[in-house]
């Protein structure tokens, strides 16, 4: 087990205690970086050691405890427990409050989306629903809002500027504004409100007034394109049901954690959930969706070989979007299941739109051709949603800019969960430590 810690540099005489330490039963092996002393201390003087498979968990013994840990990005750090979601560390699997997520994608997304937040009664479930439907209509001010946004704003920062709103809407709309079943279903109709208006209204499609007997999945289809063709968002609201899901919560991801950065705080609920969304919109979190299908558009524009082009990749130690997460990194090479549910319903010979044909067949070669390539399982680099994902959602009519939107729907369930996870566990704001340059 590899890992960096340093002493406090308010301890005595400053010492700082950089080192890579090797777990062997509870001792840790440390090297003083300004007097290159090597120093051995018993670990259970500090920590309480827990194995758990092939991880040891360390939990300091007191708050006041002299060791700091360096760990960059977090990459070996968890900083809360959760009863929400678990990615099973054996074989990949995401478990929504102990049941797997596959097992879930027969049900209605807002069933889902209420397991996750709150798994309560029936009572409290329909409530919830109900919240929903009332609360999926736009208006006036929500318009206002709306059209007075640039169009060449991005559509993560329009969703994110509309849910930072809410707060001052609330009372308006809001029987009980401390009620937070209502509250989340209130931030639901409006991410589901706002996505669809700005598509309808950017694309001059004319605004409906939502007929509230469909699911939500396939309402927000529906009021993106004005109700057109029925038969046809029937369909596609089944499978953007399936997406959602899929999509609803993954662990403490960057967003995840920035919304519980914000709840430590005591921000509010909807400020929360829009700084989720800032970080979510970055290049290598949800925003990556877009870069892939740049990818294959320069690939399809350009009628590119594949094995060129990954060739190319290779030997210029260029991304390859699409492959890589940090989570299924670590894993040996297992595939993320969310993945392989979308890979299978687009390979499935029913699944037949012609508007994206030659996506698929994209897809399919990218898979062949780098699943089994020597280099990409040597870094356990699988393909992650974002290889397909951006497919449907070009099914769906949104352009790449609104990949991460519509990766948000789903989203919002897992971040309003985290927050009143982290509010209802009262855990002490977030403070972390830094350690000045060339310390370690």
């Amino acid at each position: 087990m590899i890992h960096r810690l340093a002493m406090d540099p308010q301890a005595k005489k400053h010492r700082i205690f950089a080192l890579y330490f090797t777990l062997i039963s509870t001792t840790i092996f440390l090297k003083e970086t300004t007097m290159s002393i090597e120093t051995q201390i018993d670990l259970n003087e500090f920590f309480n050691v827990k194995s758990e498979g092939k991880f040891h968990i360390l939990t300091y013994k007191n708050p006041n405890n002299p060791c700091i840990v360096y760990d960059p990005g977090l990459f070996h750090t968890a900083t809360c427990q959760t009863a929400l979601c678990e990615i099973d560390k054996s074989d990949g699997q995401l478990y929504y409050r102990g049941i797997n997520a596959l097992d879930k994608l027969n049900d209605d997304f807002l069933d889902v989306a209420f397991d996750i937040i709150f798994s309560t009664s029936e009572l409290h479930r329909n409530h919830f629903k109900q919240s929903v439907k009332k609360h999926f209509r736009l208006s006036e001010e929500q318009k206002i809002l709306l059209d007075a946004i640039s169009s060449t704003t991005h559509p993560m920062d329009v969703l994110s500027i509309m849910t930072t709103a809410l707060s001052g809407l609330e009372s308006n709309y809001l029987e009980n504004p401390n009620d937070p079943i209502e509250k989340a279903a209130f931030i639901l109709a409006s991410v589901g409100i706002t996505v669809s208006y700005r598509y309808s209204k950017l694309n001059q499609i004319d605004w409906i007034e939502p007929q509230l007997n469909r699911p939500y999945a396939e309402q927000v289809i529906f009021q993106m394109h004005g109700g057109k063709d029925p038969k046809k968002i029937e369909k596609l609201g089944k499978i953007f049901n399936t997406i959602l899901i899929l999509h609803a919560e993954h662990g403490q991801n960057c967003s995840a954690t920035t919304v519980r950065c914000i709840a430590s705080a005591k921000g509010t609920l909807y400020t929360a959930v829009a700084a989720g969304m800032s970080a979510f919109n970055g290049d290598i979190h949800g925003g990556a969706s877009q870069l892939v299908s740049m990818m294959y558009d320069e690939i399809i524009e350009q009628n590119l070989d594949i094995d060129a082009y990954i060739d190319r990749k290779i030997q210029n130690k260029e991304l390859l979007m699409g492959f890589g997460q940090r989570t299924y990194n670590r894993l040996g090479g297992c595939w993320d299941p969310r993945v392989e549910k979308m890979y299978e319903m687009l390979i499935d010979p029913e699944f037949d739109f012609e508007e994206i044909k030659k996506y698929k067949e994209v897809a399919v070669k990218l898979i062949q051709r780098v699943v089994p390539d020597s280099f990409y399982k040597s870094k356990n680099l699988t393909p992650n949603p974002d290889l397909f994902n951006c497919i449907f959602y070009k099914l769906f009519g949104a352009p790449k800019t609104m990949n991460t939107t519509m990766l948000a729907v789903g989203r919002i369930t897992g971040w309003i969960a985290n927050f009143y996870e982290h509010t209802q566990d009262k855990i002490p704001l977030s403070r972390p430590f830094d350690l000045l340059k060339d310390t370690i």
